[in-house]
């Protein structure tokens, strides 16, 4: 994945963890990425959007944690 939309994706996360999704704007994203709202816009659809990949993201890396352990799991002696 592009590193820019990488660091898009970490910024909003966590803006939207402190001031909440509702009171974080694309343009509050935009200055905390010290880039202007249209670079934002050529990313990203809108502000629901870097929250949906952010939880596409997430779900996806907790899909590969448990098939991983799962993995694990299966190779222990006289576990099943």
């Amino acid at each position: 994945m592009d590193e820019k939309k990488i660091y898009i994706q970490q910024t909003a996360m966590q803006l939207f963890s402190n001031q909440g999704f509702f009171h974080t704007s694309v343009q509050d994203i935009a200055e905390a990425c010290r880039m202007s709202k249209a670079s934002i816009y050529k990313i990203f659809h809108s502000k629901e959007d870097i929250l949906a990949q952010i939880v596409r993201d997430n779900l996806n890396h907790i899909i590969h944690r448990a098939n991983y352990a799962r993995n694990e799991q299966s190779k222990q002696p006289g576990i099943s």
